[in-house]
């Protein structure tokens, strides 16, 4: 089985990984091998003869160690132990210190903390890392210092929407004064076309809807249908007592200046397009 080696001193922190990774382990994914120390560490490498550890999770400041994950970095490096390494530490200014040569195996920094949204990035990583195809690209390219940029996308990617938009407000906090002007200064304006992109491909996609439901005569005659018009949904709830959602066709009205609006009959609203109806 596939072991994932916690090179961590705090019992705290070795508890988290048996609790966050729970379903994990009961898989049968992997398991873990702890020690304390640095030296202990390099010790379970050493007597890994059936190259059963895929992957290191490194604290670096370790008080009581005589090799602390610093030095462990440094004596991983000029050894033959070519297991992709994950730097997670309350330090993470501390790796700035080592040479390229001393970082080659780490693919990627997390900052510790306790609350659970940043252990499951962690988890979430381990189990993206030990992916077969993965796992091959990232243990067999040398001096790799980071995890690549492709490969974090592709994890971010499978994120929620409402966890990207929490991981980018948190990465804009991280940012330099110098980027942080720049990221103000271009992704609004970015954010502004794509948000006018897709609004003009949802009218394209309800414009198409209405003319088809107009065809049917499954919707009022009175209903405009010249290019200009600009249609949109609206979605309400009639009180506590009426179940299911209540949709409206709304347009604006050259001629009165006015928007209007028409009930969608909910046989009707059934069909309307993924993109108009709430879940």
């Amino acid at each position: 089985m596939k072991k994932i080696l916690v090179v961590e001193d705090d019992l705290r922190f070795q508890r988290n990984y048996r609790r966050g990774c729970r379903q994990e382990l009961e898989q049968g994914l992997f398991e873990f091998e702890f020690t304390p120390s640095g030296e202990q560490g390099l010790e379970a490498l050493k007597k890994d003869t059936e190259k059963e550890i895929v992957l290191i999770i490194l604290d670096l400041k370790m008080d009581l160690a005589q090799i602390n994950g610093l030095q462990f970095l440094t004596e991983v490096s000029h050894s033959n132990i070519n297991r992709p390494i994950i730097c997670y530490t309350a330090y993470p200014e501390k790796i700035e210190n080592l040479s390229s040569e001393d970082l080659s195996r780490v693919v990627c920094v997390l900052p510790k903390g306790q609350n659970q949204y940043q252990f499951k990035v962690l988890r979430d990583l381990m189990v993206f890392l030990l992916s077969e195809t993965v796992f091959q690209s990232v243990v067999t390219e040398a001096n790799k210092e980071l995890l690549d940029y492709p490969q974090v996308k592709e994890v971010v990617k499978h994120f929620s929407d409402r966890k990207k938009l929490k991981l980018i407000k948190e990465l804009v906090a991280d940012l330099s004064y110098p980027y942080m002007k720049e990221f103000y200064r271009e992704v609004p304006s970015m954010a502004k076309a794509l948000i006018d992109s897709v609004q003009q491909q949802n009218q394209k996609i309800l414009r198409k809807w209405v003319l088809e439901k107009l065809e049917e005569k499954l919707l009022p005659s009175e209903i405009p249908t010249d290019e200009c018009v600009i249609y949109r949904i609206e979605e309400s709830i009639r009180g506590s007592t009426e179940k299911g959602k209540y949709y409206y066709l709304k347009w604006f009205d050259k001629n009165t200046k006015k928007d209007r609006s028409k009930y969608i009959p909910q046989t009707i609203a059934a069909s309307l397009p993924p993109e108009f109806r709430s879940p």
